[in-house]
């Protein structure tokens, strides 16, 4: 859900636009995935996996569109906040699938998925 926010977010970036994604709405991060875990919790394995691909797929073609110095540029945007574009999209991607692969791991042994 984060990297689909993101999407939208980079979206507002290319277009130069003020974001308007939940990262800006006021709610803390617990609040926000309290509420998308509640939405979510009745969903399948397969329709997550076939989302979470759909939406890495859009994340990375819409990262291939943006100049590495719009990407590396703190200053592009005043809401980016003092930091680079690439570290938003690095936060909300792939460092943020390092940040719970022990959790992913050993929800998957539990699971006896391999």
């Amino acid at each position: 859900m984060w990297e689909a926010e993101l999407i939208q977010l980079i979206w507002q970036f290319i277009q130069g636009e003020k974001p308007s994604t939940v990262y800006f709405q006021g709610q803390s991060v617990d609040e926000i995935n309290a509420s998308w875990q509640e939405l979510s919790k009745t969903r399948s394995l397969d329709k997550v996996l076939e989302d979470f691909n759909a939406v890495r797929k859009q994340t990375e073609k819409r990262v291939r569109t943006i100049p590495e110095k719009e990407l590396s540029d703190p200053d592009r945007c005043s809401w980016l906040d003092g930091r680079a574009m690439w570290k938003w999209i690095a936060t909300d991607s792939f460092e943020h699938e390092e940040e719970h692969l022990i959790q992913i791991l050993e929800w998957r042994k539990r699971k006896e998925i391999i």
